[in-house]
């Protein structure tokens, strides 16, 4: 069995954000650049604690990843481009992009985020602030998304959700005091 020395340096050092000479020293050396421009999570943990910035050499890497782009776009507060393909194809990754990063609709990932109730819901009440026809669908799934995009999205009756909102008390109690004013 080989142990790689390198990578284990190197998980130490993105563990402890070990800033010693030493690691100083590792860290710029030619084994970890290539090291980190060839792992996302590494990449990602060391733009994040050790440039606390933008890494380039890493961002081809980085990119790939759904989670690893959103949380790099995040970081660096800027719209990441080349993480956009890979972030559109995960509802959690391009909702908080949007909500997160841009601040404003996400195009490309609205068809993952459409697909999942929760991540439709929210993106319809915190980015699109209004009607999300595309996640309707889904958001009529559970009582809870229903009444909620009712009352933060549409601002008004949701008649998809209706069927979901009535077999749950609780639900259909807040929709219909909403609804009537209450």
């Amino acid at each position: 069995m080989t142990i790689d020395y390198g990578k284990r340096r190197m998980n130490y050092i993105l563990v402890t954000k070990d800033m010693s000479p030493e690691a100083r020293e590792f860290m710029s050396s030619p084994e970890a650049r290539e090291i980190m421009s060839s792992n996302p999570e590494y990449a990602y943990l060391y733009a994040r604690d050790i440039l606390k910035g933008r890494f380039p050499e890493g961002e081809d890497i980085i990119a790939k990843y759904p989670r690893h782009s959103f949380l790099y776009a995040y970081l660096i507060a800027a719209a990441f481009p080349k993480g956009e393909k890979a972030i559109a194809t995960v509802a959690w990754s391009s909702f908080n992009y949007a909500a997160l990063v841009l601040k404003s609709r996400f195009p490309a990932g609205e068809k993952a985020i459409a697909a999942d109730g929760d991540y439709a819901c929210g993106y319809a009440v915190e980015v699109v602030k209004g009607r999300f026809p595309e996640g309707e669908e889904a958001i009529a799934t559970n009582a809870d998304y229903a009444c909620t995009y009712a009352i933060h999205a549409l601002k008004g009756r949701f008649i998809t959700g209706e069927k979901i909102i009535a077999s749950y008390p609780f639900f259909l109690k807040l929709y219909e005091d909403f609804l009537n004013g209450n």
